[in-house]
């Protein structure tokens, strides 16, 4: 597995491979499989920010999604 830590705006909404997956945090960790993934968050004011990642076993990436710093 890999791991992945999102940070952008809290309370937006959350969607991994076109799938939702909820509320986002201003930081939020997800474990997701080996692969490629796409990111993908909707703010309130729906603003959208995406990002892709190619993951192998054991990585761990962190991903800034916009939002407050």
């Amino acid at each position: 597995m890999a791991k992945v830590e999102l940070r952008g705006a809290g309370d937006a909404e959350l969607q991994v491979d076109g799938a939702p997956a909820g509320k986002m945090q201003a930081k939020t960790r997800l474990t997701v499989r080996p692969g490629h993934h796409v990111f993908e968050v909707r703010s309130p004011d729906g603003t959208v920010q995406v990002r892709e990642a190619d993951l192998g076993p054991g990585d761990f990436v962190a991903l800034d999604l916009g939002g407050k710093k």
